[in-house]
């Protein structure tokens, strides 16, 4: 099992060897976890959002994608994968939850992401505020 400190280290040797990623809000690494490093992104719209995330899919094997509605007015968008040395990772950011977006997803409910509804997001640029 990998220790915090390895850890660390591959979450800081993953942001130096690929600098042109979206610069984290907030990343939390666990010791213990299955899903050992989480990073909470600061994109403001679903387009920067969706944009953020398929930058870090493409430095991350066994990647998938989901929406989770947190609350009433809140979706979080859920990016996981695993760095190089297999280290788990959770990328995520908030949104304010848009009826037309998520027509579906229900208060605590999650649905499954693909990276084409990311890529089409990405490219409205219309985004919703976050």
């Amino acid at each position: 099992m990998n220790t915090l400190t390895t850890r660390l280290d591959a979450i800081r040797d993953h942001l130096a060897t690929h600098p042109a990623l979206p610069g984290p809000w907030d990343v939390s690494v666990n010791a213990c976890r299955e899903d050992a490093v989480t990073i909470q992104l600061q994109a403001h719209t679903l387009a920067g959002v969706a944009s953020a995330l398929l930058s870090w899919a493409a430095t991350l094997t066994n990647v998938t994608a989901s929406a989770w509605r947190a609350g009433p007015d809140s979706v979080h968008l859920h990016l996981f994968g695993a760095l190089a040395d297999g280290t788990q990772v959770k990328i995520f950011d908030g949104l304010t939850y848009s009826p037309t977006v998520f027509p579906d997803l229900e208060p605590g409910g999650k649905q499954s992401v693909g990276m084409t509804t990311l890529r089409a997001w990405a490219a409205d640029g219309a985004g919703v505020a976050a």
